[in-house]
């Protein structure tokens, strides 16, 4: 495990073995490789329920990399406000974590459906993750899978850039000011 949100494969397997609700602020998009994610979609044909569904479609993710089928039927099966924010957040991460057109939008669903459900620490959690990954920039086509700390990474780096950018040219237009 990369963090204390970001789950692996044995985390994603602990997850089958309880009852519990799955955490809202967790990271669930920890790129796998294809063996982990074989082993995974077999695992969770073994276990009945929302969770297997939900590690069936992550793994199946990682196997195929797509997602869109399946999280239209999760999102569309799931009754509670928190399981479609839970869908949403998974599927935005999962699109996040190689750069995919939507994973900002699906981000934003999440959070704002999962909002009522997290206490204060995971609120600031999702909210700081989401306010740094909106500066990833995304494309039609994926690109390389990405862990959750090197996506903030980049995130910060872009951030860093665009704020230097921005002061650079309040600079330049305060120094043409005083030319006038």
């Amino acid at each position: 495990m990369q963090d204390e949100h970001s789950l692996g494969v044995s985390e994603l397997r602990a997850l089958l073995a309880t009852e519990q609700p799955w955490p809202l602020a967790a990271w669930y998009a920890t790129p796998l490789n294809r063996e982990a994610a074989a082993g995974l979609l077999v695992d969770a044909r073994h276990r009945p329920g929302l969770s297997q569904q939900l590690l069936s479609w992550i793994a199946g993710y990682w196997l195929k990399g797509e997602a869109c089928m399946q999280y239209q039927t999760l999102l569309a099966t799931q009754t509670s406000a928190r399981e479609r924010a839970l869908v949403e957040l998974i599927h935005g991460q999962l699109l996040i974590s190689v750069k995919r057109a939507g994973a900002h939008e699906a981000l934003a669903r999440g959070f704002k459906l999962a909002a009522e459900y997290l206490n204060s620490r995971d609120y600031l959690v999702l909210m700081k993750r989401h306010e740094l990954l909106a500066f990833i920039p995304v494309d039609s086509s994926p690109s390389d899978a990405l862990l959750l700390a090197d996506l903030l990474t980049e995130a910060r780096v872009i951030k860093r850039l665009r704020n230097g950018r921005q002061q650079d040219l309040k600079q330049a237009q305060a120094h043409t000011d005083t030319l006038s």
